[in-house]
């Protein structure tokens, strides 16, 4: 039939489905060997081991508050303003390093060419995260060059939300108050859409990431009292097994880009064993490769991944692991994104 023909494609698969694994939060259609290898997936959900998943900033206005740095002083920027269409002198003490989209790398972030102007005094109190709006006094006191650029854009960040900020005290504050105070501490950073799992380990360097759309991030604070590191839980979600488990459970976009977000993360397996101190370890020696070179040490790197791999299916399928077993995972996930493809 014409209906048939329509849709006897190669990129259409049947095969017989059960409808036991299905949940209220999704559906995920899979052959019967890669139901089993999603079954057998087994560990603590990864919303267990953290204390929050969380967005990146809104500031309202990106085109004044980020900006291009041109030259790197021992206290301050020289930055491009796009709103100004001149180069201005900021204080590097207010200033954060900011990651957009295709800037998100595997492991280590590389050095960025942005910053974000950041507004906000964050401490600590009764063991709380929190962030207070820099006041005009103290920015006139300790960040004048900072001041003076907002004063230059006052009435472009008072027209902001159709003049909601018109009349307010506080017009240089960010749009959202959203996780203003999550970024300067130890985090893992995902971007919320990539082709790839792109993990990354910030030991608190103060990477700032837009949230929203589609060069956000998220970013993923542990639980005090966990008792696996940044580095493992980085290495295990890079692995090539939950890479394609993140592909068979989220959603695909054009382009060949997958979700990463809360809701596709946050049930993702995190198994710990017997493998998970070798995994740490070379984890290590990845990003001490790549923090060198990550270009220079491409084959190191990529071996080291590989053996990850191996460790990561070992300890998910324990005593069930042995080559045949491997051949069949290996088979199973290859329709993964192309390797060739990872940044």
């Amino acid at each position: 039939s014409k209906v048939e023909q329509e849709i006897n494609t190669d990129a259409m698969e049947a095969y017989d489905a059960t409808y036991t694994g299905f949940s209220e939060k999704s559906w995920t259609f899979v052959n019967k060997t890669k139901s089993d290898i999603l079954q057998a997936s087994e560990g603590k959900e990864l919303q267990e081991y953290t204390d929050r998943i969380f967005q990146g900033i809104v500031t309202g206005k990106d085109s004044v508050f980020v900006a291009d740095v041109v030259e790197e002083k021992e206290n301050s920027y020289i930055v491009d303003s796009d709103e100004l269409d001149q180069e201005v002198e900021l204080e590097k003490e207010i200033c954060k390093p900011l990651i957009k989209g295709s800037e998100f790398k595997k492991w280590w972030m590389d050095k960025t060419d942005k910053v974000v102007l950041y507004p906000y005094n964050i401490y600590e109190e009764d063991g709380e995260r929190e962030a207070d709006l820099i006041e005009r006094e103290e920015l006139q006191e300790k960040y004048l060059q900072a001041w003076s650029y907002l004063k230059a854009n006052e009435e472009l960040l008072k027209s902001r939300e159709n003049g909601k900020w018109k009349e307010k005290d506080q017009w240089h504050a960010f749009s959202r108050r959203q996780n203003i105070e999550q970024f300067n501490q130890e985090k893992a950073m995902v971007p919320v859409l990539s082709n790839r799992s792109k993990l990354s380990y910030d030991d608190g360097d103060d990477y700032v990431f837009v949230g929203g759309g589609t060069a956000g991030g998220y970013g993923i604070s542990q639980k005090d009292s966990t008792s696996i590191s940044y580095e493992y839980l980085v290495s295990v979600m890079n692995s090539r097994l939950l890479e394609w488990i993140v592909q068979k459970t989220s959603s695909k976009f054009r382009g060949g880009s997958y979700a990463y977000g809360k809701q596709y993360i946050e049930d993702l397996p995190i198994a710990t064993g017997e493998q998970t101190d070798v995994i740490e370890e070379l984890t290590e020696d990845i990003i001490s490769l790549v923090q060198e070179s990550r270009e220079g040490n491409e084959d190191e790197i990529t071996a080291l991944e590989n053996l990850i791999d191996f460790l990561v299916y070992e300890m998910y399928f324990d005593e069930k692991f042995d080559d045949s077993l491997l051949e069949t995972v290996e088979e199973a996930i290859s329709d993964i994104s192309d390797p060739d493809e990872k940044a």
